[in-house]
């Protein structure tokens, strides 16, 4: 299932592909607009929807809360998401390189037919081609992404979906970093 209600918002996520440009961020930025959210993250550092769901559910939580790390709901996302207090080091591993990149579009509304409409706009404004990825497989990534030991995942063993459950475990501490 890739669209949740969360919050007071209802959530969609996407995969496929983009062709990364200097005009790209400007147009995400743009779709940002009013109550709209839209961030992009490359999909090899994803390891399902769960987490980008979770990451959300986080961010939303947080700046309600007045707990946030940035007083912007899609900063905060990628924070959440990658699970670092630091914004610039979320940045960096939010960055996409110039050329076709595989991504997970998420957006999100709280009116379910303007989330809709933010999806089709996302998709003209960033010429996002919708296609099936399949997340996780790339799992020594994920583990040297998330700072993920053998250790930890050997300790799961038998478990579904054992290094998800680790990583989005890890993000949810992110409050707790040093």
């Amino acid at each position: 299932m890739n669209q949740l209600k969360i919050n007071s918002h209802f959530c969609s996520i996407k995969t496929g592909n983009i062709n990364y440009k200097e005009s790209t961020i400007k147009s995400l930025l743009a779709l940002n607009a009013g109550e709209n959210f839209c961030q992009i993250v490359p999909a090899n550092k994803a390891c399902s929807f769960n987490q980008a769901f979770f990451a959300f559910e986080q961010a939303t939580d947080a700046l309600a809360k007045n707990t946030s790390f940035s007083y912007k709901l899609n900063l905060e996302f990628l924070i959440r998401f990658f699970g670092t207090k630091q914004i610039n080091a979320a940045l960096d591993l939010a960055e996409l390189k110039a050329g076709k990149n595989s991504i997970l579009l998420v957006c999100a509304q709280k009116d379910k037919k303007k989330l809709n409409e933010l999806l089709m706009n996302a998709k003209k404004e960033l010429e996002f081609e919708e296609k099936k990825i399949v997340l996780g497989k790339n799992k020594k990534e994920l583990m040297d992404t998330y700072n993920i030991s053998k250790n930890a995942l050997e300790s799961m063993k038998g478990q579904k979906n054992a290094l998800e459950k680790l990583i989005i475990e890890k993000n949810a501490l992110v409050v707790f970093q040093s």
